[in-house]
């Protein structure tokens, strides 16, 4: 199902869906070099920099000069974007608010870590933890059939893996009687499990919606549900493809 298709079943969703559309082009965009994230110092090329700035730029319709204090941070090698899935965001005197941070960095990051995930080539192995064996992200989107294993996908680098059926990949709490599970009334196939000891949720879905969705549409098309367990003090642990981690 196209966007489009979505977007008329999902009135609601226009806004959202449509600017996931916009920012889809900086998955094609390919990191020069070994095509990988640096493995040792948190130094990146200058055109790729300058070339995603440029494109975030006309995709978020927003000034490149707004962009250019991130972009000479990330040019001096002062940030290092391994760290954003572990929840680093960067205390430097920037002019943004710390959501709008999270979220330009999520979508500036795409193709480092899109490119990492080629080079590995980690699909479909255990994750250790219950963490991304790719980028060490927490996981916020699942998907699960009957007597299938739970697998779990990557916000950050779209890796997908599986890990136990029951239980937190934030804290590894397995006790079934502490995870609530949230249903949306109307929407068959999609669940939210949430953490009551570290307050963390991940959002489940009926592996066979794969056949009609991308695991990214998955995640945008169920926001209202993001909306209402976020509402009852739970948070996500990764954010959505648009970057967002807490939603208005």
């Amino acid at each position: 199902m196209n966007i489009e298709e979505i977007i008329k079943e999902r009135p609601h969703l226009k806004e959202t869906l449509n600017l996931y559309k916009r920012i889809f082009h900086l998955k094609e965009i390919n990191v020069s070099g070994l095509g990988s994230l640096p493995q040792d110092e948190p130094m990146y090329h200058r055109d790729d920099i300058e070339r995603i700035i440029t494109v975030l730029s006309e995709l978020l319709e927003i000034p490149e000069e707004a962009l250019m204090p991130i972009k000479e941070l990330m040019l001096s090698g002062r940030i290092d974007i391994r760290r954003l899935p572990l929840g680093d965001v960067m205390s430097f005197d920037l002019p943004y608010q710390e959501e709008e941070l999270i979220s330009l960095m999520y979508l500036l990051s795409k193709p480092f870590f899109l490119a990492e995930r080629r080079k590995l080539d980690l699909q479909d192995m255990f994750w250790t933890e219950g963490k991304c064996p790719v980028c060490n992200s927490i996981p916020s989107v699942s998907f699960i059939g009957k007597e299938e294993k739970r697998r779990f996908y990557c916000s950050y680098c779209e890796t997908v893996g599986t890990w136990k059926r029951i239980g937190c990949p934030s804290c590894l709490n397995e006790d079934a009687e502490t995870i609530t599970i949230l249903y949306l009334e109307g929407e068959e196939g999609m669940r939210v499990d949430a953490c009551e000891r570290c307050k963390n949720y991940f959002k489940s879905f009926d592996s066979s919606m794969l056949m009609h969705y991308t695991a990214d549409l998955l995640d945008l098309i169920s926001l209202p549900l993001d909306i209402i367990i976020q509402g009852k003090g739970f948070q996500r642990a990764s954010p959505n493809p648009l970057g967002m981690i807490r939603m208005a």
